[in-house]
């Protein structure tokens, strides 16, 4: 019996593509498969990862919003602190809140014109504690901006002197939180003796 070579060339030809094919499907099934294992294993992990973020978010932020609050109010009390001891007149507590080398800017306007004060820190400790007449300032809801070891105290104020009124404004206290606590850098203030607007604090409650 004659076989048709070229025939079984074909067919053998024909199987061996079939395999390959077949070879080859396999493989990009595994691939696939591969793919999707993979694709769900990362959502896994994704969802843990989330997990991880919503359960210590809100911990982590928290933490820093009272960590905030807390250099906020040390802050004010400092400033709080700047002016018990202008009243008291204590050079030694002032001194304490206040780094060495600042300056206070102090200005008015009136029909001279603009005056400014510009008393050096040491210059004001000097002054205070021989100071004759009592003064008492009064502030209220400051307004505190930090970041990092620097603070800005804005506020609005009140100024009696001896018991009477003298003048409000605005003090803008800058300060730095060194090795030994929060300092006042300098200050800045408004002197406006008309169109003071009523303090929440209500009027001087005066000492017997």
């Amino acid at each position: 019996m004659a076989y048709n070579t070229s025939y079984l060339g074909r067919f053998s030809t024909a199987r061996v593509n079939i395999a390959r094919h077949f070879v080859t499907g396999r493989l990009l099934l595994n691939l696939v498969r591969k793919i999707i294992y993979n694709i769900f294993a990362e959502r896994f992990d994704m969802k843990k990862f989330l997990l991880t973020l919503i359960i210590s978010g809100p911990l982590v932020s928290t933490g820093a919003i009272a960590n905030d609050a807390d250099e906020k109010a040390a802050v004010v009390e400092v400033v709080r602190t700047f002016f018990e001891a202008m009243t008291a007149k204590d050079s030694e507590k002032s001194s304490a809140v206040m780094t060495t080398d600042g300056v206070l800017y102090g200005y008015r306007e009136n029909d001279a014109g603009l005056q400014i004060i510009r008393p050096t820190h040491a210059d004001y400790l000097e002054g205070l504690a021989t100071r004759e007449n009592e003064l008492i300032e009064r502030f209220w809801e400051p307004t505190v901006l930090l970041h990092e070891r620097m603070a800005v105290v804005w506020t609005p104020y009140d100024l009696y002197v001896d018991g009477e009124f003298s003048h409000c404004g605005i003090d803008n206290f800058s300060l730095l939180k060194l090795e030994q606590g929060w300092k006042i850098t300098g200050i800045v203030f408004s002197m406006e003796a008309d169109n003071c607007p009523t303090s929440p604090l209500g009027p001087l409650q005066k000492s017997k």
